[in-house]
């Protein structure tokens, strides 16, 4: 069979192989049996000729073989080095199977250093697509093969038109169905709501499975996602549901300033009393993990105090005396460089000139207000702590600009290079 035969032959295929395990030959059906013989032969073909068949610009092959064959691992690398791949070799020894984990959840782990993004298109009447399909077309080559879209590709279509791009969406959008799409631009819907929500869960379980190493969100609407009957306070909430994660955290990164929430969509009374010793604590150190995760060895922290003054030794109040400096002082126990609690009215200036890398806020608003007056158009939102990486635009949906071409998509190139930071970071 020559190439041409073989392309011919690949394009009548109906099955698909696309994330089912190559190894459980026994679970495949004779048509796709055929169809990795068929590649095989395609491939063969290429390297006879001297025809270059790298399918990848960079990234890893990890050899897990567990005898010493060699004419094995040297196929391997063969086959590795002919689709752009560098080989790594798995030594047992010095990973955790020497220490009881099996090969396949060795393996799990392993599946998790995917390079891929995965951007979830928002809501619909949005910004969103507009703002999806402007970033993609500002990418590299290179880092365009390695992004995923989970929206509605009729939807991101109108955006092309909208804003008068004509980026290729073949082969970066996971299609999922909208019914009655595109939608109109600018206007409240459940079934925008409803669509908002599963493009999420679809990036989230393709997280967990190491399939994308890292979701960044285009903005929903709070309003449409409760009328669809997904009763979440925004992303992070979803997020940790979707997870089954015990905790998450809310932080603003920008360049001169990093700002991470003890509490986010809660009232203010509600604010001031979950700002107890036990979860200042913790979000100091989730702060403090992630800033050494994104390359910064010896984090400097200081805490915003919950009242004027911090309370002025009891006349505003006594929370800042009795929940938030006791957290400071454990943290400090555990070898954390942190300070506080400091006035709010001061601390946010100190670290914006390089005092602190990061201000532990009690509150929304006492988080938000001052690194968007400072970041407005380059702030990202990240949620840290929870079993997946996410980084998200730190704007609204814009229903008034929505269809318009006019939407600035500086904020998403900002989240979409934060995301590429955690991905080379790394997972502890």
């Amino acid at each position: 069979m020559n190439f041409d035969d073989c392309i011919i032959k690949l394009n009548q295929c109906t099955s698909s192989l696309y994330q089912k395990d190559f190894l459980l030959t026994w679970e495949k059906t004779r048509e796709e049996l055929e169809t990795v013989l068929t590649v095989a032969e395609a491939l063969k073909y290429l390297r006879d000729h001297n025809i270059s068949a790298r399918l990848f610009d960079s990234g890893l092959a990890i050899s897990q073989f567990r005898d010493n064959s060699t004419r094995t691992r040297f196929s391997f690398a063969s086959a590795a080095n002919l689709l752009g791949l560098d080989v790594q070799d798995l030594d047992e020894g010095k990973s955790q199977i020497a220490h009881g984990e099996t090969v396949r959840e060795t393996s799990a782990m392993i599946s998790f250093m995917s390079d891929i993004i995965g951007i979830t298109m928002g809501d619909p009447c949005g910004v969103g697509p507009e703002i999806c399909v402007k970033a993609l077309a500002d990418m590299s080559p290179a880092d365009r093969a390695r992004t995923r879209i989970y929206g509605n590709r009729a939807t991101l279509e109108a955006a092309k038109a909208a804003v008068g791009c004509d980026v290729d969406l073949d082969g970066h959008v996971v299609d999922l169905p909208v019914e009655g799409a595109p939608l109109p631009w600018g206007q409240l819907s459940p079934v925008a709501g409803d669509a908002a929500f599963r493009f999420i869960q679809a990036a989230v379980q393709d997280a967990l499975a190491g399939r994308i190493g890292c979701i960044v969100t285009a903005p929903i609407n709070k309003e449409a996602l409760n009328a669809a009957g997904h009763h979440h306070d925004g992303h992070t909430g979803m997020l940790r549901s979707l997870t089954g994660a015990k905790a998450a955290y809310m932080l603003l990164a920008s360049d001169r300033l990093k700002v991470i929430h003890t509490s986010t969509h809660v009232s203010l009374r509600d604010a001031i009393a979950r700002a107890t010793t036990e979860r200042v604590l913790a979000t100091i150190r989730a702060g403090n993990e992630h800033l050494k995760r994104i390359g910064i060895a010896a984090p400097r922290i200081a805490v915003a105090g919950v009242n004027p003054h911090c309370g002025e030794g009891g006349l505003f109040g006594t929370e800042d005396d009795d929940q938030i400096a006791p957290a400071v002082t454990l943290a400090r126990a555990e070898g954390i460089d942190v300070q506080g609690p400091i006035s709010a009215d001061t601390v946010f200036h100190r670290a914006y000139n390089g005092a602190f890398d990061l201000v532990v806020a009690q509150y929304h608003d006492q988080g938000h207000i001052p690194i968007k007056l400072v970041a407005f158009d380059d702030a990202v939102n990240v949620s840290v702590e929870l079993p997946i990486d996410r980084v998200s635009v730190d704007h609204g949906t814009a229903f008034d600009i929505a269809g318009k071409g006019i939407a600035n998509h500086g904020n998403m190139n900002a989240a979409i290079a934060y995301a590429r930071k955690l991905i080379a970071g790394g997972r502890a």
